[in-house]
């Protein structure tokens, strides 16, 4: 990747926290009402995943739709002390779900990572927490400072975003039914295509899913949202069909001959997927305003 390239992205990136931060943002003070709780325990945190490629992978920036927040050299009892009113409910992953000022958090022990705890081998730091996603579009962490945005660490986000390109980032995974919704709503709303592990994932992890499995699956990731099933359903059945033998090329997900699928089915999942992911541009403040 050429360096002016990642710097691009990274500035991008770079924008869009800082207009989560910005007076006019909605997300604003449940952001550093949460993060001063932490700073003022003597902790580190980092912002994760999901909410970082909203801000920078797609065509806009669009506003998350809840916030990772993973926390260093804690515990999760001392987790639940400091966030004791506003804890709703522990996440299946180990860490605290969060509802501040009406904005949803998930807050968790970096040690807790479920990638840490069940691949031997990974060091529990920051640097390495990029590369726990199933999803490479993912594999971005930003450490929080006292002043904003500190280090950007990547685990393969700014390859995804500048070859468009969705593919596994590390396979083993505890939820393969919502890998598979999760994979292909994220890239009809980016507008990537498929790599070829990702579409050899998808077309033997699909196998045998009914349109309800696949509703059941995305509505346990994106909570009240109901897929279309059906489309869901015909695009796996497309990817299944698609002539494997062509080794490593990458699959372009939305120049499919979806047969069995209506054009306006295709269009109200990408409407889904933006709505899923806010539908709303976040402010950005003037470059170079920290």
């Amino acid at each position: 990747m050429a360096k002016t390239e990642r710097s691009q992205i990274e500035e991008r990136l770079r924008s869009g926290l800082r207009g989560l931060f910005s007076p006019s943002a909605p997300f604003r003070e449940p952001l550093l009402a949460v993060l001063e709780r932490i700073r003022h325990r003597g902790w580190s945190a980092a912002l994760f995943g999901g909410a970082l490629r909203d801000l920078a992978a797609g065509p806009t920036v669009v506003l998350p739709r809840d916030f990772d927040i993973v926390v260093a050299g804690v515990s999760l009892p001392a987790l639940e002390t400091a966030f004791a009113g506003e804890a709703r409910r522990l996440t299946r992953y180990g860490g605290l779900h969060l509802l501040v000022g009406g904005v949803r958090f998930d807050v968790w022990p970096l040690e807790q990572t479920w990638a840490f705890r069940e691949c031997p081998g990974r060091e529990p730091t920051f640097a390495e927490l990029p590369r726990t996603t199933f999803l490479n579009v993912e594999g971005v962490a930003v450490e929080m400072t006292g002043s904003g945005a500190g280090t950007i660490h990547d685990g393969g986000f700014f390859e995804a975003v500048l070859s468009r390109t969705l593919e596994i980032n590390l396979e083993p995974n505890p939820s393969p039914l919502q890998c598979v919704v999760r994979s292909l709503v994220t890239a009809a709303r980016l507008k990537f295509s498929l790599g070829p592990r990702l579409t050899r994932y998808l077309a033997t992890h699909a196998a045998g899913l009914s349109p309800v499995d696949l509703v059941e699956a995305g509505r346990g990731h994106y909570g009240q949202h109901s897929w279309d099933g059906g489309t869901l359903r015909a695009w796996l059945e497309s990817l299944r069909e698609w002539d494997m033998t062509e080794g490593e090329a990458v699959l372009d997900l939305a120049s499919l001959a979806l047969s069995r699928a209506r054009p306006s089915d295709t269009s109200e999942l990408w409407r889904q997927a933006d709505e899923s992911g806010g539908g709303n541009t976040v402010p950005t403040e003037t470059k170079g305003r920290e």
